[in-house]
């Protein structure tokens, strides 16, 4: 579908510009002559509001209609881009860089809404497998892409590239014709978002569904910055070598995209809570053991697979958490994953400082092993929010 299509791209573009910053921190500090300390506030100046505006617009998704508010989000996210390119000093720079976390955090709750909105359930997690392909490319190409481009063009023209594209796309999204969904009767009313939120997730099924995935994003996103480290003062690996082995958990997620039909007939719809769940939490645990580079690769390719195969799980299952108010019910599950990414690396951090990197790793695919087998348990895949 051109509107599927449409908002992949959209989510693509925001996800590269989540580290559009990283690869040219030094080159930004030293036209403003600032340090690259911080420059790297700019990471988190996107961040932040990215991850806070979620509970803002599923709500308004659900009131004017949800690609309504994505062609906005997108459109306004393209200017905030170019704000950032042209910013005069780091001050406005930081601001437009909030700007663009705040309206880009829309694009990808609303796309898979939209998806649960367009799409019939029995076919439904092969279209969110295949959107979040974009995402997965976003995140593996973003850094590399504008490093290369940042050696050849000004680092400027490359952010206000990145602006134009993302424009274009929004461009395209107002272009198309398309039924929607708008819910005038949908309050907007702080009060009563809140009591919404409180109901959505008082829900039995919705309740298990948040804790799942906030247990998730913790465990998981908690020994992901370690890899590295472990990977190099452990097993001697250069850095080089290094981000080709953390380029493998997308690579890992894009293998899954290509298998979503056939997994789908041989272990059904539930199958990435029992083999998915299993398989992210025990490829881990292979890094505790010695072996050649590439073999580390295959062991992170399989544990983003397992990643990519457990989360599109429960994403399928957020579609049907609130079918009324379905772009409230996506924020509500995207912000509880987002607060879990945020805790795990802190808690992974103290628990480094006792255990090391290896019982730091191996307790979280412990913890992870586990989770895929309480899922299993608690969670209905395909059924209503109960």
């Amino acid at each position: 579908m051109p509107v599927i299509l449409a908002l992949a791209a959209a989510a693509f573009l925001s996800t590269i510009v989540m580290r559009m910053t990283d690869p040219i921190m030094p080159l930004i500090g030293g036209d403003l002559g600032i340090e690259s300390s911080t420059v790297a506030l700019l990471a988190s100046a996107y961040a932040v509001p990215y991850g806070v505006f979620q509970l803002v617009w599923g709500p308004l998704g659900d009131r004017h209609g949800k690609l309504k508010v994505a062609r906005i989000a997108v459109i306004g996210l393209g200017l905030t881009i170019v704000a950032t390119a042209l910013a005069p000093g780091f001050g406005p720079m930081l601001a437009a860089r909030f700007l663009s976390g705040m309206i880009g955090g829309a694009i990808i709750p609303l796309g898979l809404a939209t998806i649960g909105d367009c799409i019939a359930i029995d076919k439904r997690q092969a279209f969110l497998s295949r959107f979040m392909v974009a995402v997965i490319l976003g995140s593996i190409t973003g850094g590399v892409l504008t490093g290369i481009l940042a050696d050849h063009l000004p680092w400027r023209m490359v952010l206000a590239g990145y602006g134009a594209a993302t424009l274009a796309v929004g461009v395209g999204l107002a272009l198309l014709r398309l039924a929607d969904s708008p819910n005038p009767a949908f309050s907007l009313n702080p009060t009563a978002l809140g009591a919404r939120y409180v109901e959505i997730g008082s829900r039995p099924a919705s309740r298990r569904l948040l804790a799942v995935v906030f247990v998730e994003g913790l465990l998981v996103f908690g020994i992901v910055p370690f890899i590295s480290p472990y990977l190099h003062e452990i097993r001697g690996a250069s850095f080089t070598e290094i981000g080709v082995v953390i380029a493998c958990f997308g690579l890992g997620g894009i293998v899954f995209s290509l298998a979503v039909n056939r997994l789908l007939g041989w272990l059904g719809p539930s199958g990435g809570l029992r083999f998915g769940g299993l398989m992210l939490g025990l490829m881990p645990v292979l890094f505790l053991f010695e072996m050649p580079l590439p073999g580390y690769g295959l062991v992170w390719l399989a544990t983003g697979f397992g990643f990519y195969y457990f989360h599109n799980t429960l994403q399928l299952r957020a579609t049907e958490m609130a079918p009324e108010a379905r772009g409230s019910a996506f924020s509500l599950f995207a912000f509880a994953f987002f607060v879990g990414q945020g805790i795990g690396p802190t808690l992974a951090g103290a628990l480094v400082g006792s255990l090391g990197y290896a019982g730091t790793i191996a307790l979280a695919g412990a913890g992870l092993a586990g989770l895929g087998l309480v899922a299993t348990r608690v969670i209905r895949v395909g059924g209503t929010s109960g």
